[in-house]
């Protein structure tokens, strides 16, 4: 009788991968940065404080374009498959996600 192992899915194999190769957890830092940034542009740029959506969308688009594209996409991977409180941040603002789509970048490249 053979005996069928489990394979876990593509994206768990992903996730075990960014796991070992980040022992010290250098990729939470960095989404972490980045988050801390898009959240600074969206609370400090808000409507209340006389600011308009246009005004965050630049902001935003300068982020993603003074960012190092090798940067940008770890932390698009990071928020594809890892599970931080600053990656659902992320997914869940809309204005910073629309500037992503403008730009070509979602959270689902791999």
């Amino acid at each position: 009788m053979s005996r069928l192992r489990s394979i876990p899915s593509s994206d768990e194999v992903i996730v075990e991968y960014l796991e070992k190769v980040d022992p010290t957890d250098q990729i939470f830092g960095l989404t972490r940065i980045f988050y801390n940034i898009v959240k600074m542009i969206t609370e400090k740029l808000s409507d209340s404080n006389g600011f308009e959506s246009e005004d965050r969308k630049s902001h935003y688009m300068t982020l993603i374009n003074f960012t190092d594209f090798a940067l940008l996409r770890l932390i698009m991977m990071s928020a594809q498959f890892m599970d931080y409180s600053s990656t659902e941040y992320l997914k869940g603002n809309l204005e910073f996600n629309a500037t992503l789509d403008e730009v070509g970048l979602n959270y689902e490249l791999y």
